[in-house]
């Protein structure tokens, strides 16, 4: 069954999680503008999602395109609170995680990123290049 938490933006299927990265900080960014906490509203998301997905297999997708650097930079709090939820969650984690439309200064994002992810969580990232 197909679950859409905000359209084309976080949504999920049996089997996986799909995320557009830069319309998710798009979002955030609206509902800040609104006088809604933003990043708690995206947390709060991930948190149900990861509920939903409780004793199920499923993948990840993310797909980067249209993200900057400076936005990863700017909304790293964010990212950073993700990682940690999907790290400390008490569901099952993601059997794999693909990386879509990779942009040419995934490298940059990567070195931000990859620390706070372990090394077998690493194992389980694969990168499409667009």
């Amino acid at each position: 069954m197909s679950k859409s938490y905000f359209n084309d933006i976080l949504y999920s299927n049996n089997d996986i999680v799909y995320i557009h990265a830069f319309k998710c900080i798009e979002l955030k960014k609206v509902f800040d503008k609104n006088k809604v906490d933003g990043k708690k509203v995206i947390i709060d998301t991930f948190i149900t999602i990861l509920q939903d997905k409780e004793n199920s297999v499923y993948d990840f997708h993310i797909d980067l395109s249209k993200i900057t650097l400076s936005q990863i930079e700017s909304e790293f709090s964010l990212v950073r609170k993700i990682v940690n939820v999907f790290c400390n969650c008490n569901t099952n984690l993601p059997v794999n995680c693909d990386i879509y439309n990779v942009p040419y200064s995934f490298s940059a994002i990567w070195n931000m990123v990859s620390p706070l992810i372990s090394k077998d969580g690493q194992k389980k990232i694969r990168i499409h290049r667009d």
